[in-house]
């Protein structure tokens, strides 16, 4: 056994998979693609008021 330290989750595939979620949602829910793109605008927008806000360091 190597003494390296422990491999870690690929972090990008776990992103991804918590953005995609609510889309996958929001898509299910309204029975088309339309409504993910409206969840996707509203997740755009509120990523910018929140950083336009200054609390950009708390919100990833």
């Amino acid at each position: 056994m190597s003494g390296g330290p422990p491999p870690r989750p690929p972090i990008a595939a776990t992103l991804t998979a918590l953005l995609t979620t609510p889309l996958a949602l929001a898509a299910s829910i309204g029975r088309g693609y339309l409504a993910a793109v409206a969840a996707m605008f509203v997740m755009l927008f509120s990523a910018q008021v929140i950083a336009a806000l200054g609390f950009d360091a708390c919100f990833p």
